[in-house]
């Protein structure tokens, strides 16, 4: 229960509906050039030869078969009158499927196109139109797996290409070796009955290894593997479930569309729009169930009151042994420097997070060093970690946001609030003055020349 909580606190934190969106918006333009380009790639390779049946299998496998709707009687006679002869992969008269239509689209273009007739602007484009879908996505696992930078361009370039040109490879063997196995399955009758669930539950097993690749792989920071695939056990089979649901919605409420054949439009979104969803909440609940500890500290955390001389406490703790030169900080040692608790010094180091005040050292577990130079972090910065409200906050107890916030008290008169105000905003100018490595290094009663 702990974790269904933390996840769908962690889906409405995260704004998931928004980040599936973002998605579908790129994968309606991306997702032509992509396919294109990857049978493009096959095709050099010459691992495939029947690209027809390849991507009819594709397009099945990714649910868009289900996405049909039926045309009126006019409609279906006209459409059939003008259509040419039927290749055999239709299946009842007067039913539109929009896996037939992207199968036909693709087709068409990548019969005109070769490698070579494309041309090297050609081919770039559709490179960019694939890559961009790509960022998008690994955008997305940052944010789900808190990535604290992006990738290189040139660590972007490697690991896109490799994702362009070795995907489609691997996606054609499982589907041939499938094919081979289910063939043996067909032929063979002694072939025993745990045999036969083995080569049935192959293709799963094959999507559920590369859906967990994708989890470990893309985010620029590290997954481990267990956590990646019990994402990919969750998604796949949420992706066959959401596959039947929706070809049941398609057939009994959606399949007599008002658009026509446009219909299959918004049904093409909506399905969009699902697919992405579960990538991403199988996403977050890898993420949760990784760091189940830190969330609940993080969720405990929340609920604390913690002032502005507790950051300001806590930056210290963390800058003097950076200036000292003596590395990074645990989150323990800052539990015994600062005499808090755990939840306590974990509320101080996410605040710190968040402003880029410090930042978790890679390789060193639940460690923390200086965002920057402390020359370069102003305390007023720091005091800004704790609330907006803190900027100019004085030991007195006297916390404000500026000359403004003296006006929030109209119970004053006048004369006081602008004697506060410029308390205010002497204060402030003292703080923005004085940097971290001022109070870390120096002498607190004896402020260095110029800072006081």
């Amino acid at each position: 229960m702990n974790i269904a909580r933390l996840l769908w606190r962690r889906i409405l934190d995260q704004d998931v509906s928004g980040m599936s969106a973002a998605l579908c918006y790129r994968t309606l333009f991306a997702l032509i050039p992509t396919l294109v380009l990857a049978f493009l790639v096959l095709q050099s390779l010459g691992v495939t030869r029947d690209v027809r049946q390849d991507v009819h299998r594709l397009l099945e496998s990714a649910g868009f078969a289900e996405i049909a709707i039926t045309q009126p009687a006019s409609e279906a006679a006209t459409a059939e009158a003008n259509a040419p002869p039927a290749t055999g992969s239709s299946d009842e008269q007067g039913v539109e499927r929009l896996s037939e239509k992207l199968e036909e689209l693709i087709l068409n273009i990548q019969q005109k196109l070769t490698v070579g007739a494309l041309g090297p602007i050609s081919v770039l484009l559709l490179i960019w139109a694939a890559v961009g879908l790509l960022t998008a996505v690994e955008t997305s696992l940052n944010r789900v797996f808190e990535a604290t930078s992006s990738r290189s361009h040139l660590r972007r370039l490697v690991l896109y290409w490799s994702v362009i040109t070795l995907v489609p490879i691997a996606v054609a063997a499982a589907f041939t070796l499938a094919g081979k196995l289910v063939g043996m399955l067909e032929s063979n009758a002694a072939v025993s009955g745990l045999g036969k669930v083995i080569i049935y539950l192959f293709p799963i097993a094959i999507s559920m290894l590369l859906l967990a690749l994708v989890y470990m792989l893309m985010p620029n920071t590290r997954v481990p593997f267990r956590y990646a695939l019990l994402a990919a056990v969750l998604a796949v089979p949420l992706w066959a479930g959401a596959e039947k649901l929706f070809a049941i919605y398609v057939q009994r409420v959606a399949h007599n569309s008002l658009y026509g054949t446009l219909g299959l439009i918004p049904l093409f979104l909506v399905w969009l729009n699902v697919c992405w969803l579960i990538f991403l909440c199988a996403a977050q609940h890898a993420y949760v169930a990784a760091n189940l500890a830190l969330l609940e500290r993080r969720a405990a955390a929340s609920r604390l009151v913690l002032g502005a001389w507790d950051v300001l406490a806590a930056a210290i703790a963390i800058a003097k042994p950076f200036q000292a030169g003596a590395g990074p900080v645990a989150r323990e040692s800052l539990t015994t420097s600062l005499n808090v608790s755990e939840v306590e010094a974990q509320a101080l180091i996410d605040r710190l997070c968040t402003s880029n005040i410090i930042c978790p050292v890679q390789g060193a577990e639940e460690s923390y060093v200086l965002a920057r130079p402390a020359e370069r972090i102003a305390v007023r910065d720091v005091l800004v970690a704790a609330s907006p409200a803190a900027a100019t906050a004085v030991p007195s107890g006297v916390a404000a946001g500026g000359p403004a916030a003296a006006a929030e008290h109209p119970r004053w008169s006048p004369a006081i609030v602008a004697a506060i105000a410029v308390v205010e905003t002497r204060a402030d100018e003292v703080l923005a003055r004085l940097t971290l490595a001022d109070v870390a290094g120096g002498n607190p009663e004896q402020p260095p020349p110029g800072k006081a």
